[in-house]
């Protein structure tokens, strides 16, 4: 029936310190983070796991949540401040099956890729990328892309807090555009006079239309044209390419026909 009593005396003292820092989430393969980052903190020491002179190394600490401690003897506390840091972990890489993906200009292709089924569940999405960009274009397993020429794009799976697979796969972008440059014989030409006009550098073209600035067209590869008609003449040639894309190449006051005798 004896009680004995003791007495524990907690004293808590204000700190004149005001920002120990927020807790923070960073990937595991972050580069290492300041946490004397203020002139009111450099005099204290931290400690906890990954904390190497006042630096704390996700890669270190390894995957979790770590409670870090602040001391400094000025202040007369074991304990003077504390910060917590989660490190997370990386995704794994995406994977696709697209090597090569083609379209017309201006038409929206689709870019596939996929990221693995656990983690799905964990949030990972895939990061679509223009080779020598780090900021991501557009996000998601499937994706609609506008071809404006030939590119290289590159994806990585990338989870909700930013962190990524840090891979660099590739697939090409290319355009199934034809193109070619206007030719002709003549460029002044006397009224009545015929002039032949031809493509050059043709590529992926499987049909032509000319148009010689008169009024007349031309679905002839190489067609001859009289003109009857003076004045300076603008030149457009439309290919198109066995896809279906077209192209028009325009030569402004490319033929100049003399006035009639």
């Amino acid at each position: 029936g004896c009680v004995s009593t003791d007495v524990l005396r907690i004293e808590v003292r204000s700190s004149i310190i005001t920002n120990f820092g927020v807790d923070s989430i960073v990937c595991v393969n972050a580069e290492p983070l300041p946490l004397n980052f203020s002139e009111e903190l450099s005099a204290g020491t931290w400690s906890g796991d990954g904390v190497v002179a006042n630096l704390f190394y996700p890669t270190l600490a390894g995957v979790g949540t770590h409670n870090l401690t602040y001391a400094n003897a000025a202040l007369n506390c074991a304990i003077a401040g504390q910060r917590k840091i989660t490190v997370v972990g990386l995704p794994r890489a995406a994977t696709s099956n697209q090597l090569t993906v083609s379209g017309c200009e201006g038409e929206f292709i689709t870019l596939r890729a996929q990221v693995s089924t656990e983690d799905q569940n964990n949030n990972v999405n895939v990061g679509w990328f223009r080779e020598d960009e780090d900021v991501a274009f557009d996000f998601g397993e499937e994706v609609f892309f506008q071809v404006a020429g030939n590119e290289r794009i590159y994806y990585k799976a990338v989870n909700q807090f930013g962190c990524n697979s840090g891979q660099r796969d590739y697939l090409t972008v290319q355009t199934n555009n034809p193109s070619a440059e206007i030719w002709s014989n003549e460029r002044t030409v006397g009224f009545g006079q015929r002039v032949l006009f031809a493509p050059e550098k043709v590529r992926n073209t499987v049909s032509y239309i000319w148009d010689f600035g008169d009024g007349i067209t031309s679905r002839e590869k190489e067609p001859w044209h009289f003109y009857y008609e003076s004045g300076e003449k603008d030149i457009s040639l439309t290919l198109v390419s066995a896809s279906g894309c077209s192209t028009t190449v325009r030569e402004e006051k490319w033929i100049t026909v003399l006035d009639e005798p």
